[in-house]
Parts: C-alpha cells; sequence; structure tokens
C-alpha cells in the first residue's frame, strides 16, 4: 500500500509505540494549558511530599498518614485525567490519520 508510505505515522509505526505516546504527551504538554496544569499538579505532590515520592517512585513500603494518603488519592485521581486526555487525543490523531488513509485511497467522497 504505498499510499500508507506517505503518512507522517509511518515513521512511528516502524519505530515503538511507547516512543510515540511519549512524543504526544510533550507536544500536548506544550500546547495544552489543561495538560500542563495536570502534570505540574502530580509533579508538585510528588515533590512536596516524601512518603508519596518513595512510595511512587522507589516502590519503597512507607508508613502513609491520613493525610499522604489524600495526596495519594491527589496523585491517583491525577494521572487518570492525564491519561484520559493524553488518549483523547492519540484518538484524534488516529482518526485524523484514518480519514486521510481512506481518502487517499478513494474510500471517502
Amino acid at each position: 500500500m504505498e499510499e500508507f508510505d506517505e503518512l507522517f505515522f509511518k515513521d512511528y509505526c516502524d519505530e515503538s509505540l511507547v516512543e510515540f505516546i511519549a512524543d504526544q504527551s510533550i507536544i500536548l504538554k506544550n500546547k495544552d494549558n489543561e495538560y500542563s496544569r495536570l502534570l505540574n499538579e502530580r509533579k508538585n505532590i510528588t515533590e512536596n511530599n516524601d512518603n508519596i515520592r518513595k512510595f511512587i517512585e522507589s516502590d519503597e513500603i512507607v508508613d502513609l498518614t491520613k493525610e499522604d494518603l489524600q495526596q495519594l488519592y491527589n496523585f491517583l485521581e491525577l494521572t487518570t485525567d492525564i491519561e484520559e486526555e493524553l488518549e483523547k487525543e492519540i484518538f484524534y490523531i488516529g482518526m485524523r490519520e484514518a480519514f486521510y488513509l481512506f481518502k487517499k485511497l478513494d474510500m471517502l467522497k
């Protein structure tokens, strides 16, 4: 399928999907203020709470206070929101690429 070679996504298919997702996260961080805010808010939790940082980043077993548990809950909520935003962006990119491919193949009028 020659037309597929013209799509920018082909280069990403030859590389790893993980790299594509990381690239899209960076692009989204730079163009979407809400996504950037969510990332910064999550980063602040780990920077300002040693117990949470140890638990999340180092897989250490630590005693968590009620305040720590609330912060952990907030961290997980933010992570879910971040993942949802990224998944939506990747979905839109996929739809755009599919539309372009279908148009190139004269499957759409």
